[in-house]
């Protein structure tokens, strides 16, 4: 569980500090792998903690070290993702869901959300199932709003152009 990354043990002989590519994009935060590994050999799978209180446990590039294939990330700030990875970014098909209660489930490119998804505010318990582009709703879509009414709507840089249709 997630909560078991927090009262892992410190680390042992045999385990490895990770810098660089284990860092978050932008960052420059140190963490150590909790899976022994012979110095030199490039990982496939592993967890790694940050000093920052983030986690990574999943699937490593072999030559570069760097957060591909499945995954999941933990943030200091309680938000979790889970997904597919491409070099350290969200990459493929994933959920990101916000320590608030949003939630996200559909495509991301380049670390933005991209293509089909989901999306759902707690706050307002508004969903939006539709597409994105560059991280913003953009293209048609569909809301349901917490009264029951389902608009299909368009969007352009997260910005609401027209109602089609109000059920």
């Amino acid at each position: 569980t997630l909560r078991n990354v927090y009262e892992s043990p410190p680390p042992s002989k045999g385990t490895q500090w990770a810098n660089g590519p284990h860092a978050a994009r932008g960052g420059s935060a140190a963490g150590y792998l909790q899976q022994p590994c012979v110095t030199g050999v490039p990982l496939t799978s592993g967890r790694v903690l940050f000093s920052n209180g983030k986690c990574y446990e999943g699937s490593y590039s072999r030559d570069t070290h760097l957060r591909n294939g499945d995954g999941l990330y933990l943030y200091s700030t309680g938000d979790v993702y889970s997904g597919q990875w491409a070099d350290n970014m969200r990459q493929g098909w994933g959920v990101f869901l916000k320590a608030r209660g949003d939630k996200y489930e559909g495509g991301w490119v380049a670390d933005y959300k991209e293509g089909f998804g989901v999306s759902f505010k707690k706050n307002n318990s508004d969903r939006y199932i539709g597409t994105f582009k560059n991280g913003r709703k953009h293209g048609r879509g569909v809301c349901f709003a917490p009264s029951g009414m389902m608009y299909c709507e368009v969007w352009e840089h997260d910005k609401f152009v027209c109602v089609c249709v109000v059920y």
